[in-house]
């Protein structure tokens, strides 16, 4: 039905002339008039009259205070109709009054904006979402009896692997069975091979006593000596079966890991199209700076009142307020031009020098003395753009040197430390052109952490999200634009819209975070605008080239004027979304045999065995055949038994993920039956305001439809967007060693002789070595004490055991190396030779410090507070540094370019070795300035943990590469950052993880566990004491924190 009651007008004929389809109606005498009759009607002085448009009738009432006048206006304050008398009287004194008519004219055109957007946009979104409801319970389902197919499926291969160790352990108490009869039989057949031998000796001589023959006593040849020296004692000790206490952790660790489901509600902001023409910009206010035609471009918000401002060819960096005075102003170190300058969230001012190479910070206390260092040196990069994230990161987008090769790439910093590149995409192309000094490239984050880079020569906007991934990218629109796409500076708002200034088009495109166009902002008399940012209130500053000054221009409405706007240019659409990861497969390769470990005996168990030796030649006594079947037949029923334990024990576990699953389903499905019943009853109150409206509409009744109240806003919110990461079950494969430290040890038999009196001698028999039993873990590791040292915030970096009472550490830009013991107290310090602050530090077997120097390219030693430098590179620069078990120092160093990484043995001064490629040829660590840390384990593999490669890296004592590790991937939730390294006393790899935990592998590579309970601020260098005591040097506490996690 036509809301205007236009389809009424056919059917009546003017009440005068009865002329069909009159337009006008007379409220106070009811009758219908066509044009022609409306003069003449009005003529009629008799009565009043009140003549308005057919589609208004209805709106003329006769005031209830003075019956005889019609109410002409409408009081806004009252919210009723009124006459000329009661306009002019004191009770509507001041207040707001139009005309009625006007009134209803421009309040209908409102609902009938409100409605058309309602049918049309809102109403069919919210009808979308709600349809999807269904399949994503029908999804659900299918996923979880997917997983817990896969969960019983490795449940099976668990049981067929106790399966084959209890057939194993039975085999080998076979095969020590036969081994000892072996030996049995052996001794018996010389026993009696003796026994006889005697016997004819016996009767030899009663032969030779009853005879007189001369020549036959003179050949006797006595055999007693021989047969003195009795048969050997054979000391048995049989094997016996020792079941270890069943560790549900680790049989969690051998079942693989079901993830949590998650379920956050995410602030990504979609847009809907944009309903007609968009709203006119304007401009708040205009700061005229110092910098001259053609010399400004960067443009920094401290807050909304203040601005950082830079230019081309001049090295000061200047602070305005709003009122366009100047606050403050700070000259750059090389006096060169700063490229790009950035405000943090943490109140410091960060500037880019691309002659330099260098990235500066400007702490808040340093504005008055004007104190400014550097905090990060590219080598042969050079930085442009540069940006603050919402985690407090920094990411430089930087080209390379051209000399070097064509290179662009953005680079994620925490404090001085390299955390991510981004430079390709999937298919391994370059995501950003090379432009060397022509061209600029500014970047941002957004609100979603994707990261958005102006790319000025490639005519782009290039956005990738918080891993690297490709989204999109943005190259103009077309049809508005009239000269190449040209951005430069580059902001967000806080609801996800990108803004990019246009240099060639003097205007800043508006994008949503998805790139979808949706607007320019070009009426504000831009002239060539460069420099862009957003204050708190979504305030945006452009930075104008051409003129030298900075325009500050509102572009979002604020809430009156969304409330009383017709239409709205961008809408919250956050629709429900499930991420339903497929089942990781399980990986196929086999691994090698892992090295048998090998069990330490200790110094007292020696002593007690040579007490055992005397009471058991005094005791000793042949072990029988029964005896051994007996104890053989005992060992395998207790294999058997633990056998069954451990069965019941990983059915049990299958059953509780099982029920942990079903628990996660539950909450999966209150969250969508808790969004569905929202959206239900969000459909229904949309439903309810259509026909409201319509109703609205059919209504002239001015208080009605003045007093009507917008939801429309309200309604454009739609549902927030629900991620809901579903549970995943990662099957992984079975870690043989690990489940066969769950099922216990089976001690081989041992058989040793003794030979009686003094030709006592032990021999033992050839049997198979046990595998070593490695020290556990206690479950939950616990500080013994922590130390606070002089290094500030993110200085602390290296820690080194010089006893078990005594650490050495060292910092960043810290020259001095102090000793401390684990009261905190300091010991002693010592200098660097070159004061440059060292790289790293290590001790050596006689107590020796040596240190790297990165700078003065040296390795030095220290004696007694005296220096000596032992080894000076050319070309390379050294890093890390461990001492070995033969005293050998191994030595990370990279190429002056960064190009190269190698790993170096030294005794002495004397080069011994160079580990640097794999057998196939490729580099075993990745290039780059991030450090790389290294130690020796006890079987000699020498390990390196790479931070630019997110990995561990291992190679045997000649260099062949082993294996690599790259983090737990089951568990972990960001990228694998591993920093400093140690092994202990069993030969397991300790990796501090900037991710705030520590990861403990053995000596193959395979993970066994975290330390992550002990509130770790950004673990840096590690070492271990004699005793397997932890020391964790926190980079961001500046603390040392001595642990103990082993039993």
């Amino acid at each position: 039905m036509d809301p205007t009651g236009n389809w009424a007008q056919d059917a009546l004929r003017c009440d005068l002339c009865e002329t069909p389809g009159p337009p006008m109606y007379c409220d106070i005498c009811i009758i219908h008039l066509c044009t022609s009759c409306v003069q003449k009607h009005q003529s009629d002085d008799s009565t009043e009259h009140k003549v308005v448009p057919i589609e208004l009738q209805g709106s003329t009432n006769l005031c209830p205070i003075h019956p005889l006048k019609i109410c002409e206006q409408y009081c806004q304050q009252c919210n009723v109709s009124i006459c000329v008398l009661c306009a002019s009287s004191e009770e509507h004194k001041d207040h707001e009054l139009n005309d009625i008519l006007e009134t209803i004219i421009k309040k209908k055109s409102v609902l009938q904006g409100d409605l058309q957007e309602l049918e049309n946009r809102i109403y069919p979104k919210y009808h979308e979402i709600a349809s999807d409801f269904s399949d994503k319970i029908v999804n659900l389902n299918e996923h979880s009896k997917k997983l817990v197919t896969a969960i019983d499926k490795h449940g099976e291969d668990l049981h067929k692997e106790i399966d084959t160790a209890i057939k194993k352990l039975k085999s080998d108490l076979c095969e020590m069975d036969s081994k000892y009869l072996s030996v049995l039989s052996k001794q018996e057949n010389e026993i009696k091979i003796t026994i006889s031998n005697i016997r004819q000796s016996i009767d030899d001589i009663k032969k030779l006593l009853a005879s007189n023959d001369v020549c036959l006593l003179s050949a006797y040849k006595s055999r007693n000596v021989e047969f003195r020296r009795l048969p050997p004692t054979l000391i048995v000790t049989l094997p016996n079966f020792t079941p270890h206490e069943i560790t549900k952790n680790y049989i969690y660790q051998q079942l693989s890991t079901l993830s949590e489901l998650s379920v956050k509600t995410d602030d990504h902001v979609y847009t809907m199209d944009a309903p007609g023409p968009p709203d006119m910009s304007k401009i708040i206010t205009e700061i005229k700076t110092e910098y001259g035609e053609y010399k400004l471009r960067g443009v920094s918000c401290i807050n909304d009142d203040n601005i950082w401002t830079c230019g081309v060819d001049d090295k000061m960096i200047r602070l305005y307020n709003l009122q366009g005075e100047l606050f403050s102003s700070i000259e750059t170190t090389s006096e060169n031009w700063p490229t790009d300058i950035v405000w943090t969230k943490s109140g410091d001012l960060f500037y880019t020098d691309k002659e330099n190479r260098t990235v500066t910070k400007v702490t808040n206390e340093e504005y008055e003395n004007e104190e400014i260092r550097t905090e990060i040196k590219l080598g042969r990069w050079r930085p442009l753009g540069v940006c603050s994230t919402s985690y407090g990161d920094l990411l430089v987008i930087m080209d390379s040197d051209r000399y070097v090769h064509e290179e662009t790439r953005v680079v994620r910093y925490c404090g001085f430390t390299e955390k991510q590149r981004i430079q390709y995409n999937d298919k391994e192309q370059p995501l950003y052109s090379f432009s060397e000094y022509l061209y600029n490239k500014y970047i941002t984050e957004n609100k979603n952490q994707d990261i958005c880079v102006s790319d000025n020569k490639a005519g782009a906007v290039v956005v990738v999200d918080q891993a690297g991934k490709f989204r999109f990218s943005y190259s103009g629109h077309p049809s508005i634009v009239k000269r190449p796409f040209s951005p430069l500076g580059i902001s967000t708002d806080s609801q996800g819209q990108i803004l990019t200034a246009d240099f060639s088009n003097d205007c800043v495109h508006i994008l949503d975070q998805d790139g979808q166009f949706l607007r320019l902002i070009d009426n504000c008399a831009l002239s060539s605008p460069y420099g862009l940012c957003v204050d708190t209130s979504d305030t945006l500053f452009v930075a104008e080239n051409v003129t030298g000054r900075v325009k500050k221009i509102q572009y979002i409405k604020d809430d009156k004027e969304l409330e009383n706007s017709q239409s709205l240019n961008c809408y919250s659409y956050l629709p429900i979304e499930l991420i339903i990861p497929e089942e990781e497969e399980e990986d196929k390769e086999e691994k090698g045999d892992k090295e048998a470990k090998k069990e330490e005996k200790e110094e007292q168990e020696e002593e007690e065995e040579e007490q055992e030796k005397k009471r058991r030649r005094r005791n000793a006594m042949l072990m029988t055949k029964a005896d051994l079947n007996g104890n053989s037949k005992k060992l395998a029923s207790a294999i058997d038994k633990h056998g069954a334990d451990l069965h019941r024990e990983i059915d049990s576990i299958i059953q509780e993920m099982k029920s942990y699953l079903d628990e996660m389903n539950s909450k999966h499905l209150a969250v969508l039956e808790k969004q569905e019943y929202e959206v239900t009853c969000a459909i229904s109150e949309i439903t309810q305001s259509i026909a409201d409206l319509k109703k609205l509409l059919d209504s002239n009744d001015v208080s009605r439809v003045a007093a009507y109240k917008s939801r429309n806003a309200e309604f454009s919110k739609l549902p927030p967007k629900l991620t809901v990461s579903l549970p995943r079950f990662n099957p992984k494969t079975i870690n043989n060693d690990l489940l066969y430290e769950q099922f216990g040890t089976l001690s081989w038999l041992s058989v040793k002789t003794e030979e009686p009196e003094e030709l006592y001698v032990t021999k033992d028999l050839p049997v198979a070595e046990p595998p070593p039993s490695a020290r556990q873990f206690i479950d939950v590791p616990r500080i013994i004490t922590e130390i606070k040292t002089e290094y500030g915030q993110y200085q602390l970096r290296s820690v080194s055991c010089q006893s078990d009472e005594e650490i050495w550490t060292c910092g960043a830009h810290d020259k001095i190396m102090r000793l401390y013991n684990i009261q905190g107290e300091l010991v002693k310090s010592v200098q660097t030779k070159s004061r440059n602050g060292p790289t790293d530090i290590a001790v050596t077997p006689s107590g020796q410090l040596v240190y790297t120097d990165q700078k003065d390219r040296t390795v030095n030693t220290v004696k007694d507070k005296k220096i000596k430098n032992i080894i000076k590179l050319r070309g390379w620069r050294p890093v890390s540094i461990c001492s070995t078990s033969s005293s050998d120092l191994l030595v990370v160093t990279v190429s002056d370019d960064w190009s190269q990484t190698r790993v170096m043995r030294y005794f002495g001064s004397k080069e011994k070795q160079c580990i640097q490629y794999n057998d196939n040829g490729q580099p075993l660590y990745s290039p780059g300035s991030s450090f790389k840390y290294v130690c020796e384990n006890r079987n000699l593999d020498v390990c390196v943990s790479d931070i630019d490669a997110h990995a561990v890296v291992v190679v045997d004592q000649v260099g062949k590469f082993r294996f690599s590790y790259i983090g737990h991937a089951t568990i972990t939730t960001r990228p694998f950052n591993p920093r400093g390294i140690t092994t202990d006393s069993q030969s397991r790899i300790l990796i501090a993880d900037w991710d705030n935990r520590i990861h403990i592998i053995d000596q193959g590579g395979q993970f066994l566990r975290y330390i992550d309970n002990c509130h770790l601020q950004s673990p840096y260098g590690l070492c271990i004491d004699t005793n397997d005591n932890l020391f964790v040097a926190e980079n961001d506490a500046g603390k040392v924190k001595k642990f103990h996690y082993r039993v």
